[in-house]
């Protein structure tokens, strides 16, 4: 892996810096603060994001505190891997981030969960190891001793080396695609079909048993075979015999039935002559009444037509007396409407004129309601812009005085709150920037506090647009008013004049009518006819009513005749079904002993065919058990043959599971004198050969040797130098071994506890690594090794901005 460039916007202390990473042995140098190490924290945030231990403190810590609202904190890094060239870009703003990865030119991964997948699987590696194998740092320098146990280390390493991957394929149980699991797996399936084996003697046995009860229930069936056909035969014999009986019964039931019908039939015609012979008598004297009454109402037709023409002239006189009235009023009704259509006069020109007025102030109001709202909202934006920015400055303050007074407190001897270095000789220009700083926040607060106060009240011209406002509202309103009164009055006048044109059509249509009513109404002769009619009506009506009697007393004659030929005519059928009755000569006692003898029969055959059915059923029962035992016995031996399959199978996975835990043991046991041979040639030439050979023990403490004797003790710079030896030995076997094509190896203030020089060993053997290491970066705060270095990028902070900056030399 080689760097190409990282270029960072509103990330921590980084407003917008833009570094290109060159070949060979460079430093990043600038003072505590600079940002130095935010260049590695931001390299880390877009390899792995928002991993847990891949950046300090929450997400909204990563924007730079005085980047504007709704800002992103944004990485793009670029770096070449396998001869590929990759891009990756992350951004964040507040709890939403967003990344994409980009492929020599060619966009492969645009969300976060995607771009993480695909570089997890690029790099092979998680955040741990990664900055464990190419990352140092003077306070990670003893990696080993935060791991607790031997155990534990050498599981490290061996991670790193990537030997994990032996016990990631031999696996465990319930992990699929292991060998463990495939072994379990066949452990289970060899059990299991050990277990349901069975006994081959047991299934013989059983087998012989079933062809002895198939062999007797066979017998059984037949037997009862042989009684089911006897029952038949008697069955069919007696069937014929019942089926000629129930044909002559039946006869015999429908001329019965037929006979209690005929004689019903007879008393029903003897009941109608009786009854038609009474209403015949009755008709009589009916007849002889109608007679007498033709004679009183002769005249009563004539009388009712003179009466209904006097009815017709005493309405039309009454109808010509209401229209005179009426008539009389609508002459009343049309002069009060004339003057008030008068009264009124022309309003639709003054309607139209009060419409244009009323849409001009309209127009007005709009225009003056859209200044109001434009103002008022430029208004309160500008206030809420600027507590905002207070807002955030006054917790920047507060911050800041906090880590100031943590560093004052402490003193040279303290370390950076920012980068957790030791101050020591820059404790001063530390106090001082923070004090800097502080000055530039106090100043940033009081301005926006004073630009705040002078506009807490509204201003002028939006007051003066207010009134504005009020006045044209008030305007508007009563011309409003005005012109609801107009409408109002519109609308009567058109009432006036639909009423007016009704009325006077009305008048005319009365004036017509009354000259074509008639006349010459006779009140007396009305009430003599009146008295009359009312006398006579009754009797007319009972005329009427008994106008159909001659003719209904012929019809009565007739009706006698025909009834009493009915009547002979069902007495001579009645004769005649009495006599076929007699012929049939059925018996009752006959079908009913032959009924009986069938049921009998068929009853016994219903048992004897339960008794087959249940012989089959034996029979099939018989069957069956003999198959499914013949089957098993089959199925034993396919199992059989199943079980020893799994059997070799399961000792061979056995086998290569034993071959995998040798194999990881041989390796592991070979770390530790591989990577003590490693780092003792780091360290010979780091301490020009005051110390040429280091051992690592069991428990893999670093024992340093002088002239092959173990020293017991070493300065805390004779440390620094053993851990960094033991951690380019790391390195160098995972770039040699693990088939990572990594070229980067990274230093962060390793020379703090290094005299001149084994730092100049330090470096001089970095020169000497730059052919298993073709880029390697060096942060530091120290100006002196800068002669040293193939490349230099220099960090400086501006308190002026308030933010780093690459600085130009």
């Amino acid at each position: 892996m080689r760097l190409i460039s990282l270029s960072l916007e509103n990330f921590r202390q980084h407003r917008s810096t833009e570094i290109h990473f060159p070949a060979g042995l460079t430093g990043i140098l600038g003072a505590n603060g600079s940002g130095k190490s935010t260049i590695l924290e931001a390299i880390a945030w877009t390899l792995y994001g928002n991993q847990a231990g891949v950046t300090r403190g929450d997400t909204d810590s990563l924007i730079w505190r005085l980047a504007p609202g709704r800002s992103s904190a944004v990485c793009e890094l670029t770096f070449a891997f396998h001869d590929r060239t990759f891009t990756v870009k992350r951004s964040q703003s507040g709890n939403k981030g967003n990344a994409e990865l980009v492929q020599d030119g060619r966009a492969i991964a645009t969300s976060t969960k995607a771009v993480n997948e695909k570089l997890s699987e690029l790099l092979g590696m998680t955040h741990t190891e990664f900055f464990n194998s190419y990352f140092t740092g003077q306070k990670d320098l003893n990696f080993l001793g935060a791991i607790k146990g031997a155990t534990e280390r050498e599981r490290f390493i061996a991670k790193m080396l990537g030997y994990e991957r032996l016990t990631e394929v031999q696996g465990a149980t319930n992990k699929p695609g292991t060998i463990r699991d495939d072994l379990s797996k066949k452990k289970y399936e060899a059990a299991k079909l050990e277990g349901s084996l069975g006994s081959l003697d047991t299934i013989e046995q059983e087998i012989t048993t079933h062809r002895t009860e198939l062999e007797t229930a066979t017998a059984k069936q037949q037997a009862v075979d042989r009684i089911v056909a006897a029952a038949i035969d008697q069955k069919t014999a007696l069937e014929p015999q019942l089926v000629i009986l129930e044909t002559t019964r039946d006869q015999h039931l429908g001329l019965e039935r037929q006979q209690h019908v005929q004689q019903a039939n007879l008393a029903q015609v003897q009941r109608q002559i009786e009854q038609v012979t009474k209403d015949r008598s009755q008709l009589s004297i009916d007849a002889e009444r109608y007679v007498m009454l033709s004679q009183e109402v002769a005249n009563y037709e004539q009388m009712r037509s003179e009466y209904e023409r006097l009815t017709s002239l005493k309405q039309s006189a009454t109808r010509h007396a209401d229209l005179s009235t009426r008539s009389a009023n609508l002459q009343i009704e049309l002069t009060q409407l004339e003057r008030q259509l008068d009264e009124l006069g022309d309003i639709s020109t003054q309607l139209v004129a009060g419409e244009i007025s009323i849409e001009q102030l309209q127009n007005q109001i709009r225009s003056t309601e859209n200044d109001i709202q434009t103002q008022t909202r430029a208004w309160q934006e500008e206030q809420a812009d600027l507590k905002a920015r207070i807002k955030t400055e006054q917790q920047q303050l507060k911050k800041l005085k906090s880590q100031r007074t943590t560093i004052t407190d402490a003193g040279e001897a303290g370390v950076c709150p920012t980068c957790e270095r030791h101050l020591g000789e820059e404790y001063d220009p530390v106090v001082g920037n923070f004090s800097t700083q502080l000055d530039h926040s106090q100043h940033h607060i009081t301005t926006w506090q004073s630009q705040l106060q002078s506009i807490d009240a509204a201003p002028s011209n939006l007051i003066e647009l207010q009134a504005i406002q009020t006045q044209l509202n008030q305007t508007w309103q009563s011309q409003q008013k005005q012109q609801n009164t107009l409408t109002a009055n519109l609308a009567k006048l058109q009432i006036f004049q639909k009423n007016l044109t009704t009325k006077q059509t009305e008048l005319s249509n009365l004036t017509t009518e009354i000259a074509t009513i008639p006349t010459g109404f006779d009140p007396n002769l009305y009430d003599r006819l009146t008295q009359q009619i009312r006398t006579l009506k009754p009797k007319y009506e009972d005329y009427l009513r008994l106008s159909d009697i001659p003719q209904r007393l012929a019809q009565a004659d007739i009706q006698i005749h025909q009834l009493q030929t009915e009547q002979q005519q069902i007495i001579n059928s009645i004769e005649t079904t009495t006599a076929s009755i007699d012929r049939i000569a059925f018996s009752e006692n006959s079908y009913r002993q032959i009924k009986a003898s069938i049921v009998t029969v068929t009853e016994q055959l219903e048992t004897a065919r339960q008794t087959q059915n249940q012989a089959q059923q034996q029979v099939a029962i018989a069957t069956h058990a003999l198959q499914i035992s013949i089957e098993r016995e089959a199925e034993y031996h396919r199992k059989a043959q199943d079980y020893q399959v799994a059997r070799t199978e399961l000792g061979l996975l056995e086998e290569l599971d034993r071959a995998y835990t040798s194999m990881r043991s041989h390796f592991t046991d070979q770390i530790r004198p591989q990577l003590a041979d490693n780092a003792s040639l780091f360290l010979a030439q780091l301490t020009d050969g005051r110390y040429n050979a280091l051992e690592i023990d069991s428990k893999y403490n670093i024992v340093v040797l002088d002239d092959g004797d173990r020293k017991p003790v070493i300065s805390g710079g004779e440390e620094d130098i053993v851990n960094l030896s033991l951690r380019l030995a790391i390195s160098q076997m995972i770039t040699e071994r693990s088939g990572q094509p990594f070229s980067l190896l990274i230093l962060d203030e390793v020379f703090g506890s290094l005299d001149d020089t084994r730092r100049d060993n330090v470096i001089g053997l970095l020169h000497s690594l730059e052919q298993q290491f073709e880029q390697v970066l060096i942060i530091s705060h120290m100006e002196a090794i800068k002669d040293s270095l193939n490349n230099i990028i220099r960090l400086e902070f501006d308190p002026k901005a308030q933010c780093s900056r690459v600085a130009i030399d």
